[in-house]
């Protein structure tokens, strides 16, 4: 998976400072720093061109490091997105190897309680149909091997799961 990072700065300084120009109030700029190969470059988020004054670093920390050194100050913290989609990531849920590839850990979840056994028999239909997916108890469509029992004794990654898996009192539990 390839991911950017999007932070928002203010006033240019050493490597892109206009010479002999300076703004009474600088503009804020949003800068995106993305992967190319195995290094990683800037781009102004708005316009998508490439900042050529700052060459490309070998990891996204030392580059994070030589945008922030361009300006006088950030406006707003790194936020991770993805690449292709151009939205954002929970940075809990992702994992970055030592090569620097990043991949997106799943969330374990519990499936969704139905209050009657109609409701139940017409979404095992509607899984059968999906693949195995089932409807959880934070809304999502997930896999099968990513549901727990609300009963089970490990508790579910998703917050909102984990939840409804604290509802279920610890004597009712499975052994």
């Amino acid at each position: 998976m390839r991911v950017t990072f999007r932070a928002t700065f203010q006033g240019r300084k050493g490597k892109l400072e206009t010479p002999g120009f300076r703004f009474p109030n600088p503009p804020l700029e949003q800068i995106e720093i993305f992967r190319r190969v195995d290094s990683w470059y800037a781009k102004a988020a708005s316009t998508g061109h490439e900042i050529k004054a700052l060459r490309g670093e070998p990891s996204h920390g030392a580059m994070k490091d030589a945008v922030a050194d361009a300006f006088e100050k950030q406006v707003t913290e790194w936020t991770m997105y993805d690449a292709a989609t151009h939205q954002p990531l929970d940075a809990s849920r992702v994992d970055e190897d030592p090569k620097g590839n990043f991949t997106i850990r799943d969330y374990f979840h519990v499936g969704r309680e139905y209050s009657t056994p109609q409701e139940a028999t017409e979404a095992n239909k509607k899984a059968e149909k999906n693949q195995n997916h089932f409807e959880t108890a934070c809304g999502q469509a997930v896999h099968v091997r990513l549901i727990r029992s609300r009963r089970g004794q490990n508790p579910p990654d998703c917050p909102t799961c984990r939840k409804a898996w604290e509802q279920v009192a610890p004597g009712d539990r499975l052994k």
